[in-house]
């Protein structure tokens, strides 16, 4: 009897201690809600009560911002860490067991998802996707694959007019529970009560475990709907019913935390996936003071309420520092004890948690918004600029290119009114050096071994690039190299075995003259090399593999292509070197030349390379998605 009493009392004390070291985790997302949208940030009409003592219980920050401006890729980083512009060629559905609730789960979390998933597209069943939430780390879900505006009605289009002329059902969206649809149309009235609901039923539930609820509200994205209880009923109008059956649920969620004895036991964040959706009259919020919304690069596009409230452990304050909610990846983890996905093309996820827990300076210093703005400090660079979705027609609307990029003091011109750049062309420079600089080290990938060799794999995705000196990596007879020319690292001490791999491939984007080529090179010096280059010639493009070797210098092929935007890559296996090419990004390869490597004295080296002919207007050709792969493992 006094064992088993003893073995009881062990238990609770572990129960209790291991639940004080790892709290319980409430993600509060809602979808499109603005800066301006809070009494705590300074909405007048709209009543938060809730919201508002959340975040007088706990800290507030101004400088928080999504991921993204929009949907998807506000959702990309925050589940993966990853920034959604450097995603490369590894988006998040190759490797679920990385993505946040996966990592939680890991660390024996109970986890849930209640609300809007987004992150498996529309597929034709939602419920066999291998991206569904019961795939990716979740135990538990209730809610909508996507936006509560997709699909549209048939026939017609998410326009204003549809949006101001649609009831509950006009949507054809399925409400979900695990793998089964529950409803369809579901009815959009009863999203919001509905998940507090199951909500309040979670965290009610006993467990022997901490948890994490990723409550991600389908409100107040448009078209908005709100409860019968609460329409009509609130000063910001119809928008404003929304967000205030929002704030209520966010007392019922508060409400049962607290009455389980769970206050400090866990931590809640109240935040928005981006900025409101304005252009949509009574469907969207307010970006309050600040300039722009969803879908656009300004402060009001991405800058979004962050509220943190983990009662006893976090001291009520105004935070200024900057984050985003993909630093929430490296924060649970530093949290509960889990690892972050360094590897990943794109992680910059930083550990904001010595903020939260000790109120010491944040570590975050810049923010890249999508590629086309970049903050450092104080200071924010435009180099493009979007204006937001065309309510009527539903279509994106033209960008406009700055160069020199628009210059803005945040701080005392917190709306982006006045371009200072003229007068500081200094820190423009610093600036864009600073955004090539986070845009680079977000996109790199770590030389990792890989089972049967060595990867070094260092993309520039999604974007427009120039390779001054080209990326290369040299196997010798008992090493491997890799880096930009000289400035090589070593990769590996193991020996490279005459039968080694490579791979190199690349999109080489229209030349800016016809002097211009780019394209793999596999060389050994200047008079050894197999080159497989798009080349502008007589006004007409073509795929050119040649290969000099001393005085042997021959043309391997050379094929006529319609345009200069070509997918290169070589393969080098055993000995034997294949030249392939293709015509668009998903197009199949097709094979070039193939070509024997013949011996020669000194290490060859495997490359991409830009170049530009013209004495008259030196510079480099632009290329996409630059990629590197090596096995020089010994093999049998």
């Amino acid at each position: 009897m006094n064992r088993l009493l003893l073995s009881l009392l062990l238990g609770i004390l572990c129960a209790v201690s291991f639940a004080a070291g790892r709290p319980n985790i409430v993600l509060i997302f809602v979808d499109d809600l603005g800066y301006g949208d809070l009494g705590c940030y300074g909405n007048s009409q709209i009543q938060t009560p809730n919201i508002d003592r959340l975040a007088m219980e706990g800290q507030r920050w101004t400088s928080f911002y999504s991921s993204g401006s929009t949907c998807v890729p506000s959702r990309t980083g925050l589940m993966s860490g990853r920034h959604p512009a450097r995603l490369t060629n590894q988006p998040l559905s190759t490797d679920r067991q990385a993505l946040l609730p996966a990592m939680l789960k890991r660390q024996g979390y109970h986890t849930a998802i209640l609300g809007k998933w987004h992150l498996a597209g529309y597929p034709k069943d939602f419920t066999t996707s291998s991206m569904h939430p019961l795939e990716c780390g979740f135990d538990f879900h209730f809610g909508t694959p996507g936006s509560n505006d997709v699909p549209a009605p048939p026939g017609k289009k998410q326009t204003r007019d549809v949006f101001d002329k649609a009831d509950k059902f006009s949507f054809p969206v399925p409400l979900i529970r695990g793998r089964e649809v529950v409803e369809f149309p579901a009815n959009q009235e009863l999203f919001t009560k509905r998940y507090a609901e199951e909500a309040v039923e979670w965290i009610r539930t006993k467990r022997d475990a901490p948890f994490f609820l990723y409550l991600a509200h389908n409100m107040p994205h448009a078209p908005v709907f709100a409860s019968p209880e609460f329409q009509g009923k609130s000063a910001g109008g119809r928008y404003g019913d929304v967000v205030e059956e929002i704030d209520w649920s966010v007392g019922e969620v508060m409400k049962a935390i607290h009455e389980t004895g769970l206050d400090e036991e866990t931590l809640v964040i109240f935040t928005s996936d981006n900025g409101p959706w304005s252009v949509f009259g009574p469907h969207g919020g307010s970006s309050g003071p600040l300039r722009g919304q969803k879908s656009t690069t300004w402060e009001g596009g991405q800058r979004v309420p962050g509220i943190f409230r983990w009662k006893s452990r976090i001291q009520p304050a105004v935070v200024e520092d900057i984050a985003a909610n993909l630093d929430l990846y490296a924060t649970f983890a530093a949290l509960t004890g889990g690892n972050e996905p360094k590897d990943k093309p794109g992680y910059c996820s930083q550990n904001i948690s010595s903020k939260l827990l000790e109120g010491k300076a944040g570590p975050r210093k810049q923010w890249l918004y999508g590629n086309s703005a970049f903050r450092s400090g104080r200071y924010k660079i435009h180099t493009v600029t979007q204006l937001p979705t065309d309510p009527v027609a539903r279509k994106r609307r033209p960008a406009t290119k700055h160069d020199p990029p628009l210059l803005f003091d945040l701080t005392n011109d917190l709306g982006e009114t006045k371009d200072i750049a003229a007068h500081h062309p200094e820190i423009v420079s610093r600036l864009l050096k600073e955004k090539e600089a986070f845009a680079k080290n977000a996109a790199d990938t770590p030389a990792i071994k890989a089972p049967g060799g060595w990867h070094w794999d260092r993309p520039v995705p999604g974007h427009t690039r120039r390779i001054d000196d080209g990326l290369a990596l040299t196997i010798d007879a008992g090493r491997v190299w890799a880096g930009k020319n000289s400035r090589n690292r070593l990769l590996s001490k193991n020996p490279a075995a005459p039968r080694s791999s490579a791979t190199a491939d690349v999109e080489l984007v229209d030349p800016r003259n016809k002097y211009a080529q780019g394209g793999m090179l596999l060389h050994a010096d200047d008079d050894a090399f197999v080159k497989l280059v798009v080349e502008h010639i007589d006004g007409l493009f073509y795929v050119v593999v040649g290969r000099e070797l001393g005085k042997e210098r021959r043309v391997l092929a050379k094929i006529k292509i319609p345009q200069a935007r070509s997918g290169l890559r070589l393969r080098l296996e055993d000995g034997v070197l294949l030249a392939e090419y293709r015509l668009q990004a998903k197009s199949p390869w097709k094979e070039a030349a193939k070509s024997e490597i013949p011996a020669h004295g000194k290490p060859w080296r495997f490359g991409i390379f830009t170049q530009d002919g013209n004495p008259k207007n030196p510079g480099t050709a632009l290329v996409r998605n630059p990629r590197l792969v090596a096995d020089a493992a010994s093999r049998p």
